[in-house]
């Protein structure tokens, strides 16, 4: 940009000349159709629990703000203090995630959410993009040294956070987690017999939790259609799909709203479908393809295996988290409580992926090659 020299040496001037710019703009466009989706499906919940019209539309728009403040902030770090930043928040969240299946409030059979004063936080959110990065950390060690301690802390790291997350539980975030981690394992370099056996293990270990989890095995079922398992969100979510058409019905126009429970959050996605049609669905997911591709592009010009190793993680997670959110509405898998990244209601999933698209653009940052392979 003309007002900002490619000469300028102050930090905004360096930042501004290395940072993804087009991202930058596809991810302000989803948060600018999260708004719009706010305050299109929302209003209807409000009313049918008492509360104003507007209630949800506003803490969205406070969400927003806190969520690009902290995608900006974040977007400005280096590498170093990134490492420092995801060992303290890992460690950090490990400790809220013990106390919160201790006294975390209990929700739909779980215990996902804690209490600080009157902020509810669901601590799992967080605990994705510090993962990923002290994982990243972690296999580059691996590879770099030789050794095999930091191999052998990344297994304990990985299968302490899962047990965590199965405990709540939380089959959906930690199905995120695993092909977090498998994404990585892949990218390292291991042999492939490795990749494999650690891919059969993992899918055995969901499909044992699944099978003990009643909860779980009900979805499966309500996707099978077997016996008397209710569809009733599913099939809400289908037909909103099918009357919207290519174009919509219009603003205000869909009636799923008032049908679905958690439409602007889980099945937001089928709230866009009926009222703004295919076409805007088809945009949305172009916006999020953007995003992926610009993001891998800028890791191919990556000599540094920490670098390439955490933004590939950070990309599985914000592709896996809409693709899982996008499946659900269109009946392509069984129902699980994910978001739309940017797009569904909810402050700590919103503040969540804020910071792994944060931690991505500062990885994906044009930089001398002469950074160390970890």
């Amino acid at each position: 940009m003309a007002f900002i020299p490619r000469d300028d040496g102050s930090i905004f001037g360096r930042w501004w000349w290395t940072v993804d710019r087009w991202s930058i703009v596809a991810l302000l466009i989803l948060v600018a159709t999260g708004i719009v989706m706010a305050f299109a499906a929302s209003p209807a919940i409000a009313n049918r629990i008492g509360a104003d019209q507007f209630y949800f539309a506003n803490r969205h728009l406070i969400y927003v703000g806190l969520a690009l403040t902290a995608m900006f902030l974040s977007s400005f770090l280096t590498v170093d203090a990134i490492k420092r930043l995801s060992v303290l928040g890992m460690a950090s969240v490990l400790i809220v995630l013990v106390v919160t299946l201790i006294h975390g409030a209990e929700y739909q059979g779980g215990r996902r959410w804690i209490r600080f004063g009157f902020i509810n936080l669901q601590p799992s959110e967080f605990s994705k993009p510090f993962f990923v990065i002290c994982s990243a950390w972690l296999f580059s060690l691996d590879r770099a040294t030789r050794l095999r301690w930091p191999l052998v802390v990344q297994l304990a790291l990985l299968l302490c956070l899962i047990s965590l997350l199965l405990a709540q539980p939380d089959i959906g975030q930690t199905a995120v987690v695993c092909a977090i981690w498998g994404a990585q394992f892949f990218m390292a370099g291991y042999n492939l017999l490795w990749v494999a056996g650690a891919g059969l293990m993992v899918i055995s270990g969901l499909v044992v939790t699944i099978m003990l989890k009643p909860h779980a095995l009900d979805r499966i079922k309500r996707f099978t259609g077997d016996g008397d398992a209710d569809t009733y969100q599913v099939q809400q979510s289908l037909k909103a799909f099918g009357e919207g058409g290519w174009f919509g019905k219009g603003p205000g126009e869909g009636v799923i709203k008032a049908l679905v429970p958690d439409v602007h959050a889980d099945f937001v996605f089928a709230a866009m479908g009926e009222e703004f049609g295919m076409i805007a669905c088809i945009l949305v997911v172009g916006f999020f393809a953007i995003i992926i591709i610009r993001g891998l592009v800028r890791l191919s010009s990556q000599d540094n295996m920490f670098l390439v190793l955490a933004g590939t993680g950070l990309l599985t997670q914000f592709g896996v988290q809409a693709a899982i959110n996008m499946f659900t509405a269109l009946n392509l898998m069984p129902t699980k409580g994910m978001t739309l990244p940017f797009i569904s209601y909810g402050g700590s999933s919103m503040l969540g992926m804020a910071l792994t698209m944060g931690l991505l653009l500062a990885i994906s940052r044009r930089r001398p090659r002469r950074d160390s392979l970890v």
